[in-house]
């Protein structure tokens, strides 16, 4: 069991539920967005996994995040979908999806003049959420108030950074240009070799 905590937000790993059981779980724990955060912070992280899960193989990872198509967003007025756990009881005000936005000189359209329904009461809940729109769809309630809330937005393009391709699930008048992550491990076992490790053990 590989497990991802976020080195951007140390102490997440052990405060929330299911994060801390995934961690005392994991055979491995990968410490993504070393790059991004502070030192410390890292060190934190590592220190609060070690502390309920001796056994795990620790790595840690930078998380490279790009768009599938940055010439359809480039210069575009864009309203971006951020994974919802992300912005909401997560505390972040963005994701990647606003990081590549501004990568690629999109204007980001503050999605609240156009939010409906259950989104209206999100924003409510999390104030400290930014210019973006975070991907609520766990009920045909919540995809009908994202669906009618991406349609109604003044803007050329919707960047999605939720964790799945919402052009598939819902009816939109606007391209999407979906927003990707690539981990590169930079200290410690990759994800192939944990892999073959693990292979290994099994045919003993």
């Amino acid at each position: 069991m590989v497990v991802a905590v976020d080195a951007t937000r140390p102490g997440l790993e052990l405060s929330t539920f299911p994060g801390e059981v995934n961690v005392i779980m994991a055979d491995a724990v990968i410490v993504t967005k070393v790059r991004q955060a502070d030192r410390k912070a890292v060190e934190k992280v590592v220190r609060n996994v070690k502390s309920v899960n001796s056994r795990a193989r620790i790595s840690k990872a930078d998380m490279e995040v790009e768009a599938e198509n940055p010439a359809l967003i480039s210069d575009k007025r864009v309203v971006v979908v951020e994974d919802y756990p992300t912005v909401t009881h997560g505390g972040a005000p963005y994701g990647a999806g606003y990081v590549v936005a501004k990568r690629h000189n999109a204007v980001v359209v503050d999605p609240r003049p156009y939010a409906t329904g259950f989104l209206k009461r999100v924003y409510e809940e999390y104030p400290h959420i930014g210019p973006v729109l975070p991907s609520a769809g766990y009920t045909q309630g919540q995809l009908k108030d994202l669906e009618s809330t991406l349609n109604s937005a003044e803007v050329d393009v919707i960047v999605n950074a939720s964790p799945i391709n919402i052009a598939s699930i819902l009816r939109l008048n606007k391209p999407v240009v979906n927003v990707v992550w690539n981990l590169k491990v930079v200290e410690g076992p990759t994800i192939p070799k944990l892999v073959d490790e693990f292979l290994a053990k099994s045919k003993r």
